[in-house]
């Protein structure tokens, strides 16, 4: 009988140290789960952001950056005059690149019509009435950058006080995306 309960008393630490061993293993799976989710989350928080701030010679930066363009421009601008840059788009959609503009509905931007059309795979006119504009000054290029500041895309801004911010941030692109998408579904 003595023997019997030192053979049940091993019976039953053999299934509790296998108990134990079960619940090891999986609390250190757990660990590797949740080791990878954090690695996952450092790389996110760790995204390369860069931010730079122009205010002189911007038209030319602005073309330098859409020329480097590789698939699609999505551009807000309240006014779009600029010859320049109307230019340089009829350039890049000529070479494949895809052009999608918004604009504010207003006279300067209605008699650039034809040349808007024609450099653009997709152009929207938004109007909001009651004097009220489609003001942003924004460009997303290739879904990797964004060139957004006071610069409206015209002949005369060149001669103004002005600025604007390239930002490569995936993360905050895919946010001015999202305004750009919404602003085409809604207008």
């Amino acid at each position: 009988e003595k023997n019997e309960k030192i053979l049940e008393e091993n019976i039953k630490l053999k299934k509790e140290k296998i108990l134990i061993l079960k619940e090891a293993k999986e609390i250190g799976e757990r660990l590797r789960t949740l080791e990878k989710i954090n690695k996952d989350q450092e790389k996110k928080l760790n995204e390369n952001i860069a931010i730079d701030f122009f205010d002189d010679e911007i038209e030319n930066l602005i073309i330098k950056n859409i020329c480097k363009a590789k698939n699609e421009l999505c551009i807000a601008v309240g006014w779009f005059t600029s010859d320049k840059i109307i230019a340089e788009l009829e350039k890049l959609k000529d070479s494949g690149i895809k052009i999608r503009i918004i604009v504010d509905d207003n006279e300067y931007n209605l008699n650039k019509m034809n040349n808007l059309i024609k450099v653009s795979n997709q152009l929207k006119f938004v109007n909001l009435g009651n004097k009220n504009h489609m003001h942003h000054k924004y460009c997303i290029i290739d879904d990797l950058k964004v060139i957004n500041g006071s610069y409206n895309w015209t002949n005369n801004a060149r001669n103004s006080l002005e600025n604007i911010t390239i930002i490569k941030s995936r993360k905050i692109v895919k946010k001015f995306k999202k305004n750009f998408e919404g602003i085409i579904k809604k207008y």
